[in-house]
């Protein structure tokens, strides 16, 4: 997965780090701590998501071990099962019907589902932004605009911020 560190602040990643400190028999007598490497891995997920547009995300911790990471939007519900073993169970429901469910993945095909899934919900994204079509400095909005005479230059995308020059 990638690391996406500007996603840390979700709530549901400080929630993990409180799993392993669960005590032994947490959970009607089963249950214990959750291991470091689940954690980590959960917590690569939520920043997955938050990098997808899923900012409404939670963490559960299961008595086997596992941990439950789900993700909200409007009407869509994810639930991602992280093993023991590295596999996943994934759950993606909309309007409360089971739209997608497969146990066991790995996660290669999670991360294709989960493009999947951000797409058919944003689709709009990919159609409203435009490319970036400026292949030589005769296209560029930002060379015409260009002054060598200001000491100054801040480029950005198509804009460029110059300081005030008394007239």
């Amino acid at each position: 997965m990638i690391d996406y560190h500007f996603f840390s602040d979700f709530p549901a990643i400080g929630k993990l780090d409180t799993f392993t400190k669960l005590p032994v028999g947490w959970h009607y007598g089963a249950g214990g701590p959750i291991s470091q490497n689940v954690i980590a891995t959960a917590k690569q997920l939520i920043r997955t998501l938050g990098a997808q547009g899923f900012t409404r995300t939670d963490a559960f911790a299961n008595e086997d071990g596992e941990v439950l990471v789900t993700a909200y939007h409007r009407s869509h519900y994810l639930g991602i099962g992280v093993g023991l073993a590295g596999s996943f169970t994934f759950n993606h429901e909309i309007d409360g019907h089971e739209a997608f469910y497969q146990e066991h993945m790995p996660l290669n095909e999670l991360t294709e589902e989960l493009s999947k899934v951000s797409k058919s919900i944003w689709i709009t994204s990919d159609l409203s932004t435009p490319p970036n079509t400026t292949t030589t400095s005769v296209n560029s909005t930002t060379w015409h605009l260009r002054n060598p005479q200001v000491g100054v230059e801040c480029q950005s995308s198509n804009w460029i911020a110059r300081p005030q020059t008394a007239a």
